[in-house]
């Protein structure tokens, strides 16, 4: 993995993007780059004075979130104010300025909802580059990464791209694998003793594939369980204290969309804790 060469930050200036802000930040100090900002103006001023006043306050806006991103050790790069529709100016910002990675607030929800806003969630499904999605965590910083696997390409990539960041980061990875196979399920006519061989078959061939992926030198702790993949990981990701999910998307389809996989969809929504969607070309 060649690493993370240019962040996005998108923002609006709400509370959900001060959360983003915060990661972005800290994500520039571990790989070295500079994070790029963007802010979609949506509304549309009925006259000159309001849009100059507009305008003027934006500019404020701007210059105190560079100031912020430099205090908090930084590099500010370029800086866009575009119009339109906030999920469609931020990817294309994110493919004029070859943004390697997207990283967005999800979005601010009424009592405490997990839930992801529609803009964040459109970036999700249609960006070409990997998108972190930003939610409050109880400590600064990164401490515990949760990553899911399922043998797939998309959940290499994602395994690859969690190993580096835990490692620039010194976070704790977990590697979380949920078995769903429809021939065996407990409690459907199925003996103890076939549930029990094929959870060890399972979890044997993915150490296996963390091995092949990681290498023989590192062993993250692994995590499985039975049942329904998006609401177990979001269980796992409660219990482990989580404050990053990764998961894989799968790879571009027509009009360039990446059409993410039932898991990753469910999770875009339900995820407690910040949520990391890679892409089949890593992160750079």
């Amino acid at each position: 993995m060649a690493g993370l060469l240019r962040i996005l930050l998108a923002t609006d200036f709400g509370k959900a993007a001060d959360l983003a802000r915060a990661d972005a930040a800290m994500l520039a100090r571990a790989y070295s780059v500079p994070v790029d900002l963007v802010h979609v103006q949506v509304s549309h001023p009925r006259t000159a004075t309001s849009a100059a006043a507009l305008e003027a306050r934006i500019g404020q806006h701007m210059r105190q979130w560079r100031a912020a991103l430099t205090a908090a050790g930084a590099r500010p790069g370029h800086e866009r104010v575009t119009r339109g529709s906030a999920a469609e100016a931020v990817l294309h910002t994110a493919e004029a300025l070859d943004s390697s990675l997207i990283v967005i607030g999800a979005g601010d929800q009424a009592h405490g909802d997990p839930g992801t806003g529609p803009t964040a969630e459109t970036i999700a499904r249609f960006a070409r580059q990997p998108v972190w999605i930003s939610r409050a965590r109880r400590e600064p910083g990164l401490a515990r990464v949760m990553v899911a696997v399922d043998r797939s390409d998309a959940s290499r990539e994602a395994l690859v791209f969690a190993s580096d960041l835990c490692e620039r980061m010194a976070a704790t990875p977990t590697v979380a694998h949920v078995f769903e196979h429809l021939d065996f399920a407990p409690g459907v006519d199925t003996s103890t003793g076939e549930l029990g061989a094929h959870q060890a078959r399972a979890v044997s061939e993915v150490g296996e594939f963390v091995e092949r992926t990681l290498g023989p030198g590192l062993a993250p702790v692994t995590r499985t369980a039975w049942g329904q993949p998006a609401e177990l990981l979001r269980r796992l990701a409660l219990e482990e204290k989580t404050d990053l999910l990764v998961i894989g998307r799968t790879g571009l389809a027509g009009l360039r969309r990446v059409f993410l996989g039932g898991t990753a969809e469910r999770l875009l929504r339900s995820a407690p804790c910040s949520l990391l969607l890679t892409s089949p070309a890593g992160p750079s």
